[in-house]
This record gives structure tokens, C-alpha cells and sequence, in this order.
């Protein structure tokens, strides 16, 4: 296990650079070291890791999707989380209201059989429940084939 984050981003970069398909950059500003790993079309979406000495984010769509205490995960562990956003079985679903904008994110994985919610995000800007009603008929889905997936043994079907 890294004992700081300067340490888990390089070993991350360090794996990555040995024949990681995708493409992606890093950079470190006041100790945070961000990568970043970019969509390949408009109907995915670009995943972003943020490493520092507090914590591990990993955002997608800009949200941060899911969040980690430094020493609970290591490379693996994170690789994996990318891996497995940046592949056909995981998707983001983004809900509209039914004024027509969007308001919450979710990320389902492909099981096999179907698409399971994982983990949840939104904007908690409505005080009116009214306003948070969703037009199902208008949610989008974002999916990534930047690499195979892993999780099941058949692939979703296309949406």
C-alpha cells in the first residue's frame, strides 16, 4: 500500500503507461494529482481521478461519483473502478425533470441479465419535491467502449 498520494498516483501512471488503450493525462497541482481519462464519442463520458493525502475521488460527468479515504483502496482497486467505467458495462443514466433539465446521475453495471443501480448523484437544489419529478421518457444514457468489459460474460445490449 502507497504511504502518500504523490506515491499512489505514480504507481498508477506507472501501470497505466505500460499499455493502457485509452488515452489519458495527469497533472499535480497543490498536492492533488488529477488523471484523466477521455471518452472516446459524445455517448460516453469522460472519467477523472483526483488522488490526495486526504482522500480518493473519482468524478464522471463532473459529479464526483465516488469517494475514498487514502489507505482504503489501492491501485488495483482504482484501476479497476476506471476499467470498468471507461467499458460498455457500465453506464451513467441522467434523469430529466419534467421541466426538461437534468438533476440526477445514475451509474448502473451490467450483470448479465440487466442494468443495476450502483451509485446515485444529483444537484440538491430543489426545496419543491414538485420540482424533482422526473419525465422517465427523457432520461439519456452515456456508456464508454474505450475498453472490453469485465463484469458479466455478454455485453448489454445497444441502447
Amino acid at each position: 500500500m502507497p504511504d502518500s498520494a504523490k506515491q499512489l498516483a505514480q504507481r498508477i501512471k506507472d501501470i497505466l503507461s505500460q499499455g493502457f488503450p485509452g488515452e489519458f493525462c495527469s497533472e499535480e497541482t497543490g498536492g492533488v494529482h488529477y488523471l484523466l481519462f477521455a471518452k472516446k464519442d459524445d455517448k460516453g463520458f469522460d472519467v477523472e481521478v483526483q488522488i490526495s493525502d486526504s482522500g480518493i475521488t473519482v468524478f464522471t460527468m463532473g459529479l464526483d461519483s465516488y469517494r475514498f479515504d487514502f489507505g482504503e483502496v489501492d491501485e488495483r482497486d482504482i484501476l479497476g473502478l476506471v476499467d470498468d467505467l471507461l467499458s460498455p458495462h457500465m453506464r451513467i443514466r441522467e434523469i430529466h425533470s419534467i421541466f426538461g433539465f437534468p438533476w440526477r446521475w445514475v451509474i448502473e453495471h451490467w450483470d448479465g441479465t440487466g442494468w443495476i443501480e450502483e451509485n446515485e448523484t444529483g444537484l440538491g437544489l430543489f426545496p419543491i419535491p414538485l420540482l424533482e419529478v422526473s419525465d422517465r421518457n427523457s432520461d439519456k444514457f452515456y456508456t464508454n467502449n474505450v475498453l472490453p468489459g469485465r463484469m458479466a460474460k455478454t455485453d448489454p445490449p445497444p441502447p
